[in-house]
C-alpha cells in the first residue's frame, strides 16, 4: 500500500512540475497591466518574479508610482494572497474578486478558455482575461526593455 501511495504522489508531483502555465516563465518579468471595469480604470506596471520554490511574487504599481497591491501565488497555484492593498481596493469583495481572477489567470495552461463567468485568450503581444460576471478586463502585455 505504501509503495502505491508513494508512486501516486510521485506521479502527481512530476506531472505538476511538467505543466506549462501562461503566466509567468521562471525569471523576472515586467508587464503592462490594464484593469478596466464599469467605473474604474487602472493602468499599471506589474513585476513578476518566480523563485526557486516556484512561488510567483508580483507587485502592481501605476505609472505615477502609486502602489496598488502585491500578491503571492503559491507553488501549487491553488492559492493567491494579496498584500499591501491600497485604500481604494481595500474592500473585502474587491479583494476577493481580484484574488479569484489572479488565481484563474495563473492556473491557466491554455490560451483559449471560455467559461460561463470568465474567459482567457492570448494574442501576439498580450494575454487578455475577462471576468464576465463583473465586467472586469485584465490585459497583460510584455513591457519592452527600451
Amino acid at each position: 500500500m505504501r509503495k502505491i501511495l508513494l508512486f501516486v504522489s510521485l506521479f502527481f508531483a512530476l506531472n505538476a512540475m511538467a505543466q506549462q502555465y501562461v503566466l509567468p516563465q521562471p525569471s523576472v518579468e515586467r508587464y503592462r497591466l490594464q484593469i478596466s471595469a464599469k467605473r474604474f480604470d487602472l493602468s499599471a506596471i506589474c513585476v513578476l518574479k518566480m523563485d526557486e520554490e516556484k512561488t510567483v511574487r508580483g507587485s502592481v504599481v501605476n505609472e505615477f508610482g502609486v502602489h496598488a497591491f502585491d500578491f503571492i501565488v503559491q507553488p501549487d497555484r491553488q492559492r493567491v494572497k494579496l498584500l499591501n492593498v491600497t485604500g481604494f481596493l481595500r474592500k473585502w469583495y474587491i479583494k476577493r474578486t481580484i484574488r479569484k481572477d489572479l488565481l484563474r489567470m495563473f492556473q491557466a495552461q491554455d490560451c483559449a478558455i471560455n467559461q460561463p463567468k470568465w474567459s482567457l485568450r492570448c494574442t501576439e503581444n498580450a494575454v487578455v482575461y475577462q471576468n464576465l460576471k463583473y465586467a472586469i478586463r485584465y490585459v497583460w502585455s510584455p513591457l519592452n526593455d527600451n
